[in-house]
């Protein structure tokens, strides 16, 4: 579950987890495990990746539409890469 709003994709687990639960009940069985594994924070793409982007389809002439990534390897990523002060 990826979102761009963390509090929102927090909402949407915690509604899997309910109905996982309610499931257990109404079927008579055993939910073993629910476990989180990655719940890293959001991260939007820094605007110079964004500059970039946009620069380089004029300079092609083509065109383009900015739009949420729900790749988050990709942001979240180059999100790091970027807040790093040594590439600044």
């Amino acid at each position: 579950t990826r979102d761009i709003d963390e509090k929102r994709r927090n909402q949407v687990i915690e509604k899997i987890h309910e109905t996982a639960i309610r499931i257990t009940k109404t079927r008579g069985v055993k939910l073993s495990e629910f476990h989180i594994i990655n719940q890293d924070p959001p991260a939007l793409s820094d605007k110079v990746v964004v500059n970039a982007m946009e620069a380089a389809t004029k300079e092609l002439n083509l065109t383009s539409k900015l739009m949420i990534s729900r790749a988050y390897h990709d942001s979240l990523f180059m999100a790091r890469y970027l807040q790093d002060d040594k590439f600044k």
